[in-house]
């Protein structure tokens, strides 16, 4: 089942303005961040707290089976939008579904929690060569995923 909203996970306290700052600081390296973008983690970091940070998205852990993937730039809105709709039968990816946050109209990306491995490349399946950084890992069932493309 997709999560339907925000008021249903647990509160947590907001980390330092230090943190926040810090992301967006990084996104601006690669490129200007979406406007807006300081407000909507916020107030998404006032239910799940604090995120886990990469240069392009901002990913919150939901619960035990769900992360929300939230933009900080227009590449990772576009990433969101390609994990969103992936369809290539030769790289599995976590299950994922897109929603368009309003008011500022990015698009956030709920997707299947995935538990990260380290994975022998002279033994894993070929698929895994494709991804990048071999970001894949173990779904709650088993399954072995990409969980960023």
């Amino acid at each position: 089942m997709w999560p339907r909203s925000l008021e249903a996970v647990e509160v947590n306290e907001w980390p330092a303005e230090t943190t926040l700052d810090f992301a967006v600081g990084l996104a601006l390296q690669e490129e200007e961040p979406l406007p807006g973008i300081e407000n909507l983690l916020r107030r998404i970091g006032q239910h799940l707290g604090e995120p886990k940070l990469g240069l392009k998205r901002a990913v919150f852990t939901v619960n035990e089976k769900w992360v929300l993937k939230v933009p900080l730039t227009w590449e990772g809105d576009t990433d969101n939008e390609r994990e969103a709709k992936h369809d290539d039968k030769f790289i599995p990816l976590a299950r994922a579904r897109a929603h368009h946050s309003l008011p500022s109209g990015v698009l956030l990306l709920w997707m299947e929690r995935v538990c990260p491995q380290v994975v022998d490349l002279r033994t894993c399946p070929s698929w895994v060569h494709a991804v990048d950084c071999q970001q894949v890992g173990l779904t709650a069932d088993g399954r072995l995923v990409a969980y960023d493309l």
